[in-house]
């Protein structure tokens, strides 16, 4: 299941930027009765040993962050001077040529674990490796393929944003508020979000003026 694919077939608007607060890493996005989830993946894939237990129903996290951000712009106030800064914003991409070039890489990077799959099958045939090495081998190819597959698609989606439209900054700029967090309103103005053991949040913006806490 490609849990970074929305019901519309666009990308969750936290895709890629919720991070576990203790080990840093992505948390994965998953789905139960109904429900989704942001939860360690570090804990989840390496062990108890490597990072604590947690996770965040995604709706207790939209409207966490979607507070934040309104609070943080109504403190900015000036909509122009935001937008300047969202556009100037360091580790933005300027433009989908950066996203092609990351596609690229990451075809190419796809293509490379095809080549180990394959040379370990057929080393496996030839009897240079065990049946145990060969199968350790293919969970990782396989692994980290999917990993890429999902990058891959991601970054397409991404080339299709075109972030925060003006309508939207002059729709704020009349009520004061956005009422809803889409990926355009996440991508433009949010880095990254660290989630906690005891459910705390940081938030950090693109545009943050250091003045201003988060």
């Amino acid at each position: 299941m490609n849990v970074r694919a929305g019901a519309n077939g666009g990308i969750h608007p936290l895709a890629g930027i919720v991070k576990c607060g203790e080990c840093k890493k992505a948390m994965s996005r998953k789905s139960s009765k109904g429900h989704a989830y942001y939860c360690c993946r570090t804990r989840r894939e390496k062990g108890k040993q490597f990072c604590k237990s947690h996770s965040v129903r995604e709706k207790v996290l939209y409207a966490a962050v979607l507070e934040a951000v309104n609070l943080q712009l109504w403190q900015l106030g000036d909509m122009r001077a935001l937008t300047q800064r969202v556009q100037n914003a360091p580790g933005k991409p300027a433009d989908t040529r950066d996203f092609g070039y990351r596609i690229t890489i990451s075809e190419k990077q796809l293509e490379n674990e095809t080549a180990v799959f394959d040379k370990s099958y057929y080393d496996f045939a030839r009897g240079v490796i065990s049946e145990a090495q060969f199968k350790r081998i293919r969970g990782i190819c396989e692994r980290r393929q999917a990993e890429l597959e999902n990058l891959i698609e991601t970054l397409r989606q991404e080339t299709k944003i075109t972030g925060v439209k003006p309508a939207a900054f002059d729709a704020f700029q009349k009520g004061r508020r956005f009422t809803e967090l889409t990926r355009g309103l996440a991508f433009d103005l949010i880095e990254t979000v660290y989630v906690y053991e005891d459910m705390s949040l940081e938030i950090c913006f693109r545009f943050a003026d250091p003045s201003i806490p988060s």
